[in-house]
């Protein structure tokens, strides 16, 4: 962090699910630049998947059976000072200090500055998040969102069929079917054994090799050029990302721009200049002018989330 900007040095990455305790992760990296740089950190920012307290001094994941908690942090590791985000706040950061290079534009359209941005993406889960300005300390702050939790519509009597299909067999249950059932990881899974139950291809060697690894999303995409399934169900994907993104956009009405993050964003980021996601994205009886000189832009850099966090740092001090 400095006082033009943060810079990258190095990341390290663990597994969520085989870390018994967070402070244990803390303390490697903790250790790994005292050795490595000579360098010791008292502050660290964490950007959480998860919703954030209103004072910011805890956050409870939603895909993990964790809690984080400032306080906690502080008497469990030499940190001296913790601050909490959520990680789509993160993204929205780091949107700020984003190179050309790091992302492609799927939509020119118009960018104004210093107005409202739109960041969504998809990857384990599904994320949105507003980065505002404020005009008069002349600087950005977020909004979070859980919005990947608001129910999916059906529009047709096929997507009838997909929700029942989900609240079924994927679910198991009657709750309502949340657009991060969808376009997430797991939504990849579910598709495709959707499709695979209408039977309305024909099985290939790619499909059982992804029958045989559990329906895994990185299978369906390794798979998406050779397996029939693996393709509509990207297809699919594709079409109700389009449509997520066209309702954020309506509800927010980002005049610097939408951002699409994640990691798939980030794999595939031709899915998004398709003309599956566009038609969709366009499809609006009164706001299609707008959706169409909106800006659209496809984050590459899967290390947003960092830089956002160390940008979130550096610009706290000017909000306080």
């Amino acid at each position: 962090v400095g006082g033009d900007g943060v810079q990258l040095v190095e990341s390290l990455h663990f597994s969520s699910k085989e870390i018994k305790e967070f402070k244990e992760a803390v303390g490697i990296v903790i250790d790994f630049f005292e050795r490595n740089y000579n360098t010791h950190i008292k502050t660290a920012c964490f950007a959480a998947a998860g919703i954030p307290s209103a004072d910011k001094q805890t956050i409870t994941f939603t895909n993990l059976a964790w809690k984080l908690n400032t306080k906690e942090l502080k008497q469990k590791t030499s940190l001296q000072e913790v601050l909490l985000i959520n990680d789509f706040e993160a993204v929205a950061y780091g949107t700020e200090v984003l190179q050309n290079d790091d992302m492609c534009t799927v939509q020119q359209g118009e960018k104004n500055l210093h107005k409202t941005k739109a960041i969504i993406g998809a990857g384990t889960g599904l994320g949105k998040c507003l980065l505002l300005w404020n005009e008069t300390q002349q600087n950005y702050f977020t909004n979070p969102s859980e919005g990947a939790f608001t129910d999916f519509a059906a529009h047709d009597q096929e997507e009838f069929e997909l929700v029942e299909f989900i609240q079924k067999n994927i679910k198991q249950d009657n709750t309502p079917v949340h657009w991060e059932d969808l376009l997430s990881g797991r939504g990849l899974s579910a598709l495709y054994q959707y499709l695979l139950q209408k039977e309305c291809c024909e099985k290939t060697e790619e499909t059982e090799k992804i029958i045989q690894s559990n329906f895994s999303p990185k299978f369906i995409g390794v798979y998406q050029n050779s397996d029939e399934y693996a393709q509509k169900t990207f297809e699919l994907f594709t079409k109700y990302y389009g449509r997520c993104a066209k309702n954020f956009a309506t509800e927010t009405l980002p005049y610097s721009g939408l951002y699409i993050a994640g990691g798939i964003a980030a794999r595939y980021p031709k899915l998004f200049s398709s003309q599956t996601f566009l038609d969709e994205f366009h499809h609006s009886e009164k706001m299609c002018d707008f959706l169409q000189n909106l800006s659209v832009n496809v984050i590459t850099n899967y290390d947003v989330s960092l830089l956002g966090a160390a940008q979130y740092y550096r610009t706290k001090p000017a909000k306080q």
